[in-house]
């Protein structure tokens, strides 16, 4: 019973493993598979296990490799992160300055705007007056010289 399901949970392993290893490797993998299964010790099976330790060993040197990969990746993505995020600060800080300056501009052109409707008041009012004085200054010139023309006839 524990033998029998011994020999196949090992045979399972070995062939899940047998993906993984050169041909040479396959080979001797595949006559150990093939052989029957006393549970002694032979050679046949201290090659396997030479195969399956160094499997291991290459595992074990993937997964350091791949755990370096991914330590890096991770390093220079919180890198980039950190980058993106001062960008992103300075963004804010620039649109906030920039909406203030904005609401200050605002402010100023409403009232260079009131200046304006002062001025444009202020100017039609004198181009009333320098309208009215003209028609006096004519009306004076008009009677000097109806003036001038009597005296010059009572002389």
């Amino acid at each position: 019973g524990a033998l029998v399901q011994l020999q196949a949970t090992v045979r399972q392993a070995l062939l899940a493993a047998s993906a993984f290893v050169s041909d040479k490797q396959s080979h001797v993998l595949d006559s150990f598979l093939q052989a029957p299964f006393t549970g002694t010790y032979t050679a046949q099976s201290g090659e396997v296990v030479g195969i399956l330790k160094n499997m291991l060993d290459t595992f074990e040197a993937n997964l350091a490799a791949s755990e370096k990969t991914e330590a890096d990746a991770l390093a220079a993505f919180d890198k980039y992160m950190a980058e993106l995020a001062k960008a992103l600060a300075e963004m804010q800080e620039s649109y906030q300055a920039k909406q203030s300056e904005l609401g200050g501009n605002d402010g100023d052109l409403a009232t260079k705007r009131g200046q304006l409707d002062v001025a444009v008041a202020a100017k039609a009012e004198a181009e009333d007056f320098l309208a009215k004085l003209l028609e006096m200054c004519a009306a004076k010139k008009k009677q000097y010289e109806e003036r001038v023309a009597l005296r010059t006839t009572e002389e």
